[in-house]
């Protein structure tokens, strides 16, 4: 039986090729497709854009089949995958969102007292990078993932992320700035 075809979308900071150890696990009927969000292809530099501009340019840059399509996303790249979703541009069989950081989603469910700590950490994130800490974004790791999450990881992996910072503040800064309504998402 042949599956549809899976539309593999990043997380930030990231790649398309981060997908790879998956599509290891999947078997040879699945087709997929996992493109690069514009600003985080090697040597791109990441401008200011909203999460509909980032989309925009998935849709104009990808080719996607004349079938339904399977979305998945990884953190910011589920925040994507729903933007997608919402378009309604193409069929969708499904979609599958790991840790996506729809922080304003919390809003939207009336959860305000989760929201806002995890709103003004982030915004301090964006501000602590931007006033010139270049290492910033090992707050941000330890945040997510415990104390010390970031000093243990691989040096590869801590000095990808110091190099994609930029692109990582350009996403969160678009995802605080998009809100969802009940309706929108119902």
């Amino acid at each position: 039986m042949i599956k549809p075809p899976i539309l593999m979308i990043h997380g930030s900071p990231g790649q398309g090729g981060s997908w790879k150890d998956v599509i290891s696990h999947l078997d040879d009927d699945w087709r997929t497709i996992t493109p690069t969000l514009t600003g985080h292809g090697r040597g791109q530099e990441p401008t200011e854009l909203e999460i509909a501009e980032i989309t925009d340019h998935v849709l104009s840059n990808v080719e996607l089949p004349d079938e339904p399509i399977f979305l998945v996303g990884h953190s910011f790249g589920g925040n994507i995958c729903l933007e997608l979703a919402l378009r309604d541009a193409f069929p969708i069989t499904g979609i599958a969102m790991f840790e996506p950081v729809l922080i304003n989603c919390l809003l939207t469910a009336g959860l305000v007292d989760i929201h806002t700590p995890m709103r003004d950490y982030m915004l301090a994130y964006v501000k602590d990078y931007e006033g010139g800490n270049t290492k910033a974004v090992g707050t941000m790791i330890d945040y997510w993932f415990g104390m010390g999450a970031f000093e243990a990881m691989p040096d590869f992996m801590r000095d990808f992320l110091v190099a994609t910072t930029a692109a990582n503040i350009r996403d969160v800064k678009s995802g605080l700035r998009r809100y969802f309504d009940a309706d929108e998402l119902a």
